[in-house]
Parts: structure tokens; sequence; C-alpha cells
């Protein structure tokens, strides 16, 4: 477990930002120096080891120096006025959305399910490996266990029955989608 740091009381990250929970626009109430602008979007834009982009902000502590923190923890705590799960998991994958609809407790199972394909995967097909005599093994994850689908002789075959499994067992309709080169592919596995 992520062992995140609270954010300041409620009524002090309210003088300190505007969220609007449509647009998830975070904007700073005051100008503190000439680098947070009035008026526009608070904070500035992180690139994850993962390759998602991220709006990291300042946030002012009374008993504390500030600190950079996740637009997307903020507007959580603004909008509901409870300190924000460990982890929070945008739906649409995009992490500089941050309308309260696009966000929800990524704790546990629930970010995972939500996640793009690993960039070391070499068939294509999330949970899709290559075996010995020209097979395809499907496997899952699913709650820390490891379920068997089967074993397939065609690839897109096996990438369908994968599919199938995963939204079976909850997981989202973007989790293991590949990065766009690859998305037609399995967009047709629908």
């Amino acid at each position: 477990m992520i062992d995140r740091k609270p954010l300041p009381s409620f009524v002090d990250l309210r003088t300190q930002f505007i969220y609007d929970p449509e647009t998830g626009i975070l904007q700073y109430r005051k100008k503190k120096n000439r680098k947070r602008l009035l008026n526009t979007e608070a904070g500035r834009v992180i690139t994850a080891s993962t390759g998602t982009r991220y709006r990291i902000v300042t946030v002012e502590y009374s008993d504390k120096p500030s600190e950079s923190v996740f637009a997307h923890r903020v507007a959580w705590k603004l909008e509901t006025g409870q300190e924000p799960p460990d982890e929070i998991d945008h739906l649409d994958g995009d992490g500089l959305n941050n309308a309260f609809s696009n966000l929800r407790d990524g704790t546990g199972c629930n970010n995972a399910r939500n996640s793009a394909m690993n960039k070391n995967n070499t068939s294509g097909y999330n949970g899709v490996i290559a075996v010995k005599g020209g097979r395809y093994l499907v496997r899952l994850k699913c709650e820390g266990k490891d379920i068997y689908i089967g074993r397939f002789k065609d690839l897109h075959e096996a990438g369908k029955a994968a599919r199938n499994a995963r939204l079976e067992k909850g997981f989202t309709h973007r989790h293991g989608l590949p990065k766009k080169d690859l998305q037609n592919r399995v967009d047709t596995v629908e």
C-alpha cells in the first residue's frame, strides 16, 4: 500500500483553489508569485514512468512547507470533503482529465482493471502468451489469483477469449488496450 501524506484541511484547500467538477479544472485562488497565474489551470504537467501524464499542483500547509501533489487528489478532497484514497483511477485513462465523474477509488484491483497494455507485451493482446508448438496460452490475474482460460491455435481467437474473460471478471472496456498503433487490431475483437 502506498503511504500518502494527508492533504491540508478541506477549508484550507478551499481558500487555495477553485475546482470545477464538470471540467476537472483546478485554479489557484490567489497569485503567490509570477509563476502562479489566475484564471488559468493550476500546476504543471508531468509524465509518469508509464507514459501517463498528470497535473501537479502546489498546496500550502499551515504547519509545514508547501508541497507538490497530484491535482486529482486535491480535486477528490474538494469534491467529497474527505481524504482521498491511496490510489485514484481515471476511468478514461487520461491523467489530465480530473472531472469528478472521471475519478474513482482505484484502491485494490480497480486501478489494475482499467490499465492499458504493458509496454513489454509481445503478442499484441493482454493476457495472451505464445507457447511452444505455435499455440497461445490465455490467462489473467484477478484478485491475486491466476485464472487459466485456455490454449488456442489462432492468435486472434486467443485475444478474443482473453478480452471476453476480462469483461466477465469486471475489467473495463479499455483495460489492456494497446497504444494507438495496435488499437484497430484489438477493437475488432470486441
